[in-house]
């Protein structure tokens, strides 16, 4: 999970793995070049990390065979696995110098508003984690002076500021996928929570309507000239 700055209502829980293993709980990436704490190893040599984990590992097997459901042991387990890959892995992940001025300019990293920067920045690291296999990946909404599409006022200024912040970042991260032969095999969704009122809320702003909500699709083999129309609570589609 990318987050940009802004966590949606509900918290972490909102990555948490529902009805799967905890091990499919979402990894917090936050935006910037170090997203994740404490990703150096402190100790001096890599044989006395390993060493460190060999024992780690023991002792956690030992705890797991004497429980009857170590479904949280195992998540725990998992979760050192991954971080002990994640200082070989991560730094090569966030290193952007390969990338060509061209592509940074594409997604919107030179941009004069900062919320295009650091979404385009997010969709740039999407697409890196999409190449090296990673099977499901989400973005949240950069942070301003602005709601997130939740404008029940300043509708217009709330918007047109979130439009500008995600535009040439998604434009960016379609156009890539494609060259890369990578957009057949990912479906790009971009969803809120629920739809807006068609009437105004106030002077300025719109209501929630728990009736429509827009969700746009892209690659993942979705055609293009087909819409799809759902109405909630009625079970029409």
């Amino acid at each position: 999970m990318l987050n940009g700055g802004l966590t949606p209502p509900g918290g972490l829980d909102n990555f948490n793995s529902g009805y799967l293993p905890a091990t499919f709980q979402a990894s917090l990436f936050t935006a910037g070049d170090m997203p994740v704490a404490n990703i150096k190893p402190l100790e001096r040599t890599v044989q006395l990390q390993q060493n460190k984990l060999a024992v780690l590992r023991r002792l956690d097997r030992r705890a797991a065979d004497q429980r009857d459901n170590p479904d949280d042991l195992e998540a725990a387990i998992a979760s050192y696995e991954v971080a002990a890959r994640m200082p070989n892995v991560v730094p090569q992940l966030m290193d952007l110098t390969g990338e060509t001025q061209q592509t940074r300019r594409m997604y919107g990293l030179e941009d004069d508003f900062r919320n295009t920067q650091t979404y385009g920045h997010t969709c740039l690291v999407a697409r890196r984690l999409i190449e090296r296999g990673v099977r499901f990946i989400e973005l949240t909404c950069p942070s301003g002076n602005f709601d997130r599409w939740n404008q029940h006022s300043n509708l217009r200024d709330g918007h047109l500021k979130n439009a500008r912040s995600v535009d040439k970042p998604i434009s960016a991260l379609l156009r890539d996928l494609k060259q890369r032969g990578l957009l057949d095999e990912t479906l790009i969704v971009f969803a809120g929570e629920f739809g807006r009122t068609p009437f105004a809320q106030g002077r300025d702003g719109r209501d929630h309507n728990r009736l429509g909500c827009s969700v746009g699709l892209a690659g993942g083999g979705v055609r293009s000239d087909r819409r799809v129309w759902l109405q909630s609570g009625r079970g029409q589609g």
